[in-house]
């Protein structure tokens, strides 16, 4: 709703099923909407992430749609808190070769970072 809210923004809204438990939508619906779309930069949360396997998911619906979405886009950006940083979870969903971007809550100095600073840029 922030974003509507920007002149020099476009936002689009892609339809699917909107998971309560986790306001993601889901569904082949997204995939087939996301294949149509070429965007300059994805903003993509992540529930693990680490220099050996990169991004990780544990739900199968969620590892498809954030695939398409890294498919569609020219540069992705991870948003990361602290404490998803340097693990796992038992689906991948890209390699750390794939991310443009670390966003997370720490100091982009922080020693947490210093690794992925060596692959990525740091925000």
């Amino acid at each position: 709703m922030e974003l509507a809210e920007k002149d020099n923004i476009e936002v689009f809204l892609l339809g699917g099923k909107l998971s309560r438990n986790t306001n993601i939508v889901t569904g082949s619906q997204v995939i087939n909407e996301l294949s149509d779309l070429h965007v300059d930069l994805c903003l993509l949360g992540t529930n693990s992430l680490s220099i050996e396997e990169g991004i990780t998911d544990s739900d199968w619906e969620v590892v498809q749609i954030k695939r398409a979405m890294i498919k569609c886009s020219k540069n992705l950006a991870i948003l990361s808190i602290a404490e998803k940083l340097n693990s796992n979870q038992k689906m991948r969903v890209a390699p750390l070769k794939e991310v443009s971007y670390l966003v997370t809550d720490l100091e982009p100095n922080d020693k947490h970072l210093k690794d992925f600073a060596k692959h990525i840029k740091v925000l």
